[in-house]
């Protein structure tokens, strides 16, 4: 039996639990003894656990407010697929299951690159053809010429290996092949492929030798422009013939057969020329030598039909390669437009063989005008210089084209600048070099997204050959390729104009900041003051009374509401489901105590203090805190604190 009696109630009994839990935290020294004397491993990880998980509580309100809702949400039908927002696709990876190329390589100084180095073509066998009179009927040589056509895709050679055949048919002493070509002005030319192909000759020794023919000028010219064969006995008779390349060859031309090859739109691709018949029929042509060359030539045309595609075909395969290539050379820094215009400058007169390249970048803030010029010459190339076109050099480049282009929005190529009449400052005497030393010229508008507005424009002066290093006009594939890289370029100025565009910005924003930082955040001496003192003992809730209605600020100091505003954050959980630093915590209440106005007689800080109590009495002592969520509970109190900055601003 209880010595006591029934009605007697021990000590610990008769407290209240918030009492108790008012006297621990004005005791937060015992508070903290006791816990580690007497705290066991399932209240430590309770604890652990309870902070864990306290961030993401705010879902708990997004999964009660769905779960009131009964009604299932409509879903758009892009919700259906694997993921929003994913393109139509066009083609499948399945499709280059096949032993293709590696996209992405290391070239042999281990950089990562999308162009392959030089690959090795293959070396066609040209075994020698022994021409015999007794060697077999015709269609036992058009047998073995299909052969070497199926099997290999050199133009060339393969044009080679059909003289050869033809040798046996006909007998010439020399044969040539000459193919069309376009310059930039869409003007038709003929190059020769090979030249005095003869038997025993190599195929090397025919290809070395390069010549250059007029459209519709001399017997080859003529053939082309016609489409017309000709048979001609005594060259020196016919007024087309052209004895200039007997003059430098040192060969004498007496006969030639010359007839034009065809595609299957029947358009002439080039010229074959036989010359000097050398047996029967007073060195002259017959009617069987022009059938056989025709038949020949037949399968000349497919050759070069075949060949054309194939070699395209592999042209923009490279062409692509490159410009991935720089591509992601321009893409790699795009934070200074110095270093940008530099890289593409240095990249087009590297690849293009120019001798100057000038980019002109137009100004945002008057579009009649540039903001900043670069100029590159090819000398310049192994220099390390960054720096835009100094003041002192300005002067030697010539802005008239580039103004001209920016203004018509049109590329434009001058093949000879001294020779065109299209532009009046052209036949100015000028005493400027630069202008002196210009020749050919091609001139491209850099546009940025939309293609109405240019925000730059590349010029090239001076395209060199790669050999003699002689000035050549740009021609067409010039010009595509620049128009294909200036889209890259344009992409690239304008994410770096944004780039430079946003430093200034933060940068501007930062230094606001500092400014109304420095007049509108607590002073750091304050701050730790406060912090040290809540680091040290801040009282209960049930001791400050702000849990009561009847609350009343009058005999509290200003530091002593801001302790109170820490431990309503504290007793409401903010602080630990929030990870809140208590410096940040103690900064931002002072910083708002100081932006209330002192000399105001309502909207002040006491006024905010009091809707703040009010606002934690109602959820502590009302049992709203149950009802809501640790971010709104958040929003109400911050909200509570800082209504009326507006009012006393």
């Amino acid at each position: 039996m209880d010595p006591a009696g029934p009605s007697v109630r021990r000590p610990w009994q008769q407290q209240n639990p918030d009492s108790v839990e008012a006297w621990l935290d004005d005791h937060w020294d015992f508070t903290f003894s006791y816990f580690v004397r007497k705290a066991t491993r399932e209240m430590v990880n309770a604890w652990f656990a309870e902070r864990v998980h306290s961030i993401p509580v705010c879902k708990e309100g997004v999964r009660s407010h769905t779960e009131s809702c009964p009604c299932p949400l409509p879903q758009s039908p892009r919700a259906e697929s694997s993921a929003p927002g994913t393109p139509t696709r066009k083609i499948s990876a399945s499709e280059f299951d096949r032993p293709l190329r590696p996209i992405v390589v290391k070239d042999s100084e281990g950089t990562v690159s999308f162009l392959l180095d030089s690959e090795k073509k293959e070396q066609m066998p040209l075994t020698p053809t022994r021409f015999d009179s007794n060697e077999g009927d015709q269609c036992s040589r058009l047998l073995e010429l299909v052969k070497d056509i199926s099997s290999h895709l050199d133009v060339t050679a393969l044009c080679h290996k059909i003289f050869l055949h033809i040798h046996g048919l006909i007998s010439a002493d020399r044969y040539s092949l000459f193919l069309v070509c376009e310059d930039s002005s869409n003007d038709k030319f003929l190059i020769s492929r090979l030249f005095d192909v003869a038997e025993g000759s190599t195929l090397e020794e025919a290809s070395n030798n390069c010549i250059r023919l007029e459209w519709n000028k001399g017997i080859v010219g003529h053939v082309a422009a016609l489409g017309e064969p000709l048979n001609i006995k005594d060259a020196y008779e016919d007024p087309r013939f052209n004895a200039e390349v007997d003059q430098i060859t040192g060969y004498k031309t007496q006969s030639i057969l010359c007839m034009p090859i065809k595609n299957h739109r029947e358009e002439v691709v080039g010229v074959a020329q036989a010359i000097n018949k050398k047996s029967g029929n007073g060195g002259t042509f017959t009617e069987k030598d022009e059938k056989d060359f025709a038949a020949y030539l037949a399968f000349c045309g497919i050759v070069l039909h075949n060949a054309q595609l194939y070699e395209t075909s592999l042209l923009e395969n490279k062409r692509n390669q490159v410009l991935l290539d720089l591509a992601s050379l321009i893409f790699e820094e795009q934070q200074s437009l110095e270093v940008i215009l530099k890289k593409i400058a240095a990249t087009i007169i590297s690849f293009m063989q120019v001798q100057k390249c000038t980019i002109f970048i137009v100004d945002e803030d008057c579009s009649e005008s540039f903001s900043s010029v670069f100029h590159m010459e090819c000398e310049e190339l192994e220099k390390s210089s960054d720096s835009l076109t100094r003041e002192r050099d300005a002067s030697k480049i010539n802005y008239m084209y580039a103004q001209y282009v920016k203004n018509t929005m049109e590329p434009l190529n001058i093949p000879d600048v001294s020779k065109d009449r299209r532009f009046p400052w052209t036949n100015e005497s000028t005493g400027n070099v630069n202008q002196q030393c210009m020749r050919s010229l091609l001139c491209t508008p850099i546009k940025n997204g939309k293609k109405n507005k240019v925000i730059g424009v590349c010029q090239l002066v001076n395209k060199m050959e790669e050999n003699t290093g002689k000035v050549k006009p740009f021609n067409r594939n010039d010009e595509q390729f620049l128009e294909a890289f200036v889209i890259f370029c344009g992409l690239g100025i304008q994410n770096t104009q944004m780039y430079e565009a946003v430093e200034r910005a933060m940068a501007k924003q930062m230094v606001t900041l500092e400014v109304l930082s420095y007049h509108a955040s607590a002073a750091e001496e304050e701050t730790r003051e406060l912090q040290a003192l809540a680091a040290a003992v801040v009282p209960s809730a049930q001791t400050l009374k702000i849990t009561d209605f009847s609350f009343s600020d009058f005999e509290l100091s200003d530091l002593e509401t801001a302790l109170c505003t820490i431990r309503m954050f504290t007793d409401l959980h903010l602080v630990q489901n929030f990870q809140m630093k208590h410096e940040v915590l103690c900064r931002w209440i002072l910083s708002v105590k100081k932006n209330y106005r002192k000399n105001v007689a309502y909207h002040n800080w006491r006024h905010a203090f009091n809707t703040a109590q009010c606002m934690f009495a109602a959820l502590k002592a009302g049992k709203i805190q149950n009802k809501l969520t640790d971010l709104e509970i958040l929003a109400l109190l911050i909200a509570a604190l800082s209504h009326d900055w507006i009012t006393v601003v």
